[in-house]
């Protein structure tokens, strides 16, 4: 009787469970559906008409079951690579498959994100999505034990939400980041999210980069309608005339709003590139390439500034320590590590000895800086002079620091400088003076007021004219005026003479 009541429990929390994988996977497809049908896509065309018919499928309600995946048979999101305890060589990093939260790796590790396929912010069918790269990454960020972070990408973009937010994570100034293509294509919004990086290496000539462009598409279902027998009536309220206008307009033929939108995604695409790859960015101003839409082989994109070399996840990793190994190390902030001692001698050891496998198109050695900020909305700056005088107390903070950061923020185009403590306390005392001068002005400029005011009350006084008092206005009037030959001598008679009668 036990254990057939044990076996009746079992099954009902099997059927239970099963109900919640299938209103849960119905969720995530409905969720699915919406995205492919009303957001904004960054993709590659080619690349878009390549899975056309699997959206159909699934759109057409045939492979609904194709997307009711258990979030228990995903795939780790990534993994790590740590050195070994017998040397900190970056040829030595093994493989551990773990979350990047795990505290209990080696400390100077490298993690490992693999970003592949359309993205989307939602995961879907086994795969992630931006919401999740964007957590893993963070989660990075947090743990001590990694220097940095590697991302694979294989993808010819995707949809436009949730893409900045991922921009936003690379671009994170507390750890590098390098992108490197994992041997297919890297187009559209994968771009956006990758150009965020320290560093893009491609690895083969035969990559594909660029697609730097927005799309939208509809789909006008009304004659489909019309002939299924189905009448589609749109009644909107008398105040709601701009309600869906947009997409009214655009099915209506009129596609000018759209366009405008679809614009302004557009020039915030390619401020995210300017950001990201600053100085190294390589446009041609007649044909305004790389903004224009297309599709670059490797190494065009390379002369283009879109990528800075090639190499393998060797070579990716060899330059997350590099950066690493130059960049200050910061205290413990949100989204931020401070390197431990023994995290610091394995930057400093494998960064002696690891191969330079990366071939760039400049011999020198970048650091890990992002310049040309142009809109807060895409993230952080990373400006290395900057960072390292965090957490040093004022006094140590000296003139050579000061001299950096202003010609760093001058090579930036920040209008701004920075002062050290002495400065900023005689800049204080200067200013409590010119305050006191300025209200000792005021008072002054009051009491002259008060004083002429008093002093007019008097009229004027005898000197080499004689009076002109109120009494003597009185005396004279009707004589000066009538008597042309009315002098002041008779005037000052007459005065006299009234005082002594």
């Amino acid at each position: 009787m036990l254990v057939v009541f044990k076996q009746a429990v079992t099954g009902l929390v099997a059927a239970v469970g099963w109900l919640a994988r299938q209103f849960r996977g119905m969720n995530r497809s409905f969720r699915t559906i919406s995205a492919l049908m009303r957001h904004t896509w960054m993709i590659d065309p080619g690349y878009a008409n390549q899975h056309i018919g699997l959206v159909n499928a699934f759109l057409g309600g045939r492979m609904a079951s194709l997307f009711d995946d258990d979030d228990d048979d995903k795939k780790p999101i990534g993994f790590a690579l740590a050195p070994s305890s017998a040397s900190s060589s970056a040829s030595s990093y093994r493989r551990v498959e773990t979350s990047l939260s795990n505290p209990d790796l080696p400390a100077g590790s490298v993690g490992v994100i693999d970003v592949r396929g359309p993205i989307m912010k939602e995961g879907f069918c086994g795969a992630y999505g931006t919401e999740d790269y964007t957590t893993e990454l963070n989660a990075l960020y947090d743990n001590q034990q990694f220097i940095g972070a590697v991302i694979l990408v294989d993808s010819g973009g995707g949809q436009l939400s949730g893409t900045p937010t991922f921009y936003d994570a690379i671009r994170n100034p507390i750890k590098p980041t390098v992108v490197l293509v994992n041997d297919g294509i890297m187009a559209s919004a994968a771009y956006w999210l990758a150009c965020g990086a320290d560093w893009i290496l491609a690895s083969q000539p035969t990559d594909q980069i660029g697609s730097i462009g927005v799309f939208c598409r509809l789909r006008d279902y009304s004659k489909a309608l019309e002939q299924d027998g189905i009448r589609d009536i749109s009644v909107y309220s008398r105040r709601s005339t701009d309600k869906n206008k947009t997409f009214r307009d655009a099915l209506a033929g009129d596609t000018t709003a759209l366009e405008d939108e679809l614009d302004e995604a557009v020039d915030q695409f390619e401020a995210a590139i300017r950001a990201g790859r600053g100085d190294r960015l390589k446009p041609t101003p007649k044909t305004d390439e790389p903004f224009t839409g297309k599709l670059y082989s490797a190494q065009i994109a390379l002369s283009l500034g879109l990528i800075d070399g090639f190499g393998n996840l060797q070579a990716a990793v060899d330059k997350v320590i590099e950066l690493a190994a130059a960049q200050p190390t910061p205290d413990s902030t949100m989204h931020s590590a401070s390197a431990t001692d023994s995290q610091a001698s394995a930057l400093a050891g494998a960064a002696a000895s690891a191969p330079d496998k990366t071939a760039s198109s400049s011999e020198s050695a970048l650091t890990p800086t992002n310049p040309t900020p142009t809109d807060p909305m895409f993230g952080f700056t990373k400006l290395p002079a900057l960072a390292a005088v965090k957490g040093l107390a004022a006094a140590d903070v000296t003139d050579a620091h000061i001299s950096a950061i202003n010609a760093e923020l001058e090579a930036n185009g920040f209008n701004i400088a920075t002062v050290n403590q002495t400065q900023f306390t005689q800049a204080q005392d200067l200013q409590q003076r010119l305050q006191a001068a300025e209200d000792a002005g005021r008072t002054a400029t009051a009491e002259i007021t008060r004083l002429t005011s008093e002093l007019d009350k008097f009229g004027s006084q005898p000197g080499h004219l004689g009076s002109k008092s109120p009494k003597e206005t009185e005396i004279t009037a009707g004589g000066s005026s009538t008597n042309p030959f009315f002098s002041e001598t008779d005037a000052e008679v007459a005065r006299l003479k009234g005082q002594r009668a």
